[in-house]
């Protein structure tokens, strides 16, 4: 059997206190960088200041950008890129989550091109990736999105309702700093989110189509952390070892999806999100998961059904073994067992999504998104299934 599996091209820093390098790693690339964070927080927490004084330090100049939005929009990045051009940055560092994370690699892509227009060119196909961006330092708040080792970013058209991934091998961060003395002060609500982002990325790249020996290994292997981890991370903020390990679990995750990606949970979570930027892309994908994966289950062959039974048995769940359907079943029950302890089992009538609405969001998650929903393992590239998980997850 031949397998194909793409090296990750991030050179990681994780642990405690690894922010105080970011100043040594990045003079490696560049000498003027632009700062990309989000409204307050690390500001607040003094993040912002040990990144400038790092950065300072090591003699490389800096800029900061702040204001980047959840589900960060083409007018964040228009802005930021043209800071980045006024100041003749070089590279671009990334302070925060994923949001942030998405929204520097953006912004490195259109000040690399040098100029601030839209990069929803990048998105449609009407204009083509080159290595003519700048390079990418992230410095990550959260456990969850896996921008931090991936090739990919999503953005949000606002005016349009849409929500859409950019993959390129060039929006690889050169050097990622995974500061967990960082990661403790997220907010119970942000490490669910996040939390189960990580989830189900592992989930999602071991069961799709693309998925393969390695991958399957990093998969199994976050899954297994998630549930040792992600309720302790939760319950207290201040343990360092839980947040640790669901860091290596974001990270093994991010591994995966950069070679195995994703299935049908993620793209129509993301459109959801295009049409609702109100719902966190953690809660999103909690209301929607269980019901993929039920269908995936039910008319999968064995070999998948094996493979969700093996989720069943990571998340703690006792498997016969048999390994058979009730086994992978174990899997639904233990994701809406850990949503609920999570403050996550909201479903979209709670979350005020109207039903009238479900046709609308799957034409665009087809649209956007179809060739994402094409690596499901089962094919759901269709629009009755689609909307069928919609109604099945209010």
């Amino acid at each position: 059997m031949g397998i194909s599996y793409f090296l990750p091209r991030t050179d990681l820093l994780l642990g405690a206190g690894v922010l105080s390098k970011l100043g040594g790693e990045t003079v490696k690339i560049g000498n003027a960088a632009l700062i990309v964070t989000g409204k307050s927080s690390m500001k607040r927490l003094g993040f912002l200041d040990k990144t400038v004084e790092s950065l300072e330090k090591a003699g490389v100049s800096a800029a900061v950008f702040s204001g980047v939005e959840p589900n960060p929009t083409i007018q964040n990045v228009k802005d930021g890129a043209e800071l980045c051009i006024e100041k003749k940055c070089d590279v671009v560092v990334a302070l925060g989550g994923g949001s942030v994370m998405d929204a520097s690699k953006a912004i490195a892509i259109a000040a690399g091109c040098g100029e601030a227009e839209s990069i929803w060119d990048f998105v449609t196909g009407k204009r083509q990736l080159t290595e003519k961006i700048l390079p990418i330092v992230v410095v990550t708040s959260t456990s969850g999105s896996g921008s931090h080792v991936t090739p990919c970013l999503v953005i949000t058209n606002r005016a349009a309702n849409k929500k859409a991934v950019l993959s390129s091998e060039f929006i690889f961060p050169r050097k990622s700093i995974y500061d967990v003395e960082i990661a403790k002060h997220m907010p119970q609500k942000v490490t669910a989110e996040s939390g189960f982002d990580v989830l189900t990325h592992a989930m999602e790249a071991f069961t799709n189509k693309q998925s393969n020996p390695v991958s399957d290994a990093l998969c199994l292997r976050a899954v297994e952390l998630v549930a040792d981890n992600l309720e302790k991370a939760f319950n207290n903020g201040e343990d360092l070892d839980a947040r640790t390990a669901m860091a290596v679990a974001d990270t093994l995750a991010g591994f995966a999806i950069s070679t195995a990606v994703v299935n049908a949970i993620h793209p129509i979570a993301n459109t959801l999100s295009g049409f609702f930027p109100e719902i966190a892309h953690g809660q999103a994908l909690a209301t929607l998961s269980q019901a993929v994966m039920k269908h995936n289950i039910e008319n999968g062959s064995g070999e998948l059904v094996k493979k969700y039974a093996q989720i069943a048995q990571a998340l703690g769940e006792k498997v016969s073994g048999e390994m058979g359907k009730e086994d992978a079943m174990l899997s639904v029950k233990a994701v809406g067992e850990l949503r609920e302890k999570l403050g996550l089992e909201k479903g979209l009538a709670e979350l005020k999504v109207p039903k009238e609405k479900f046709s609308e969001i799957v034409d665009t998650a087809m649209e956007i998104s179809g060739e994402t929903i094409k690596y499901n393992p089962i094919d759901v590239y269709n629009k009755d299934i689609l909307v069928k998980f919609f109604e099945e997850s209010q």
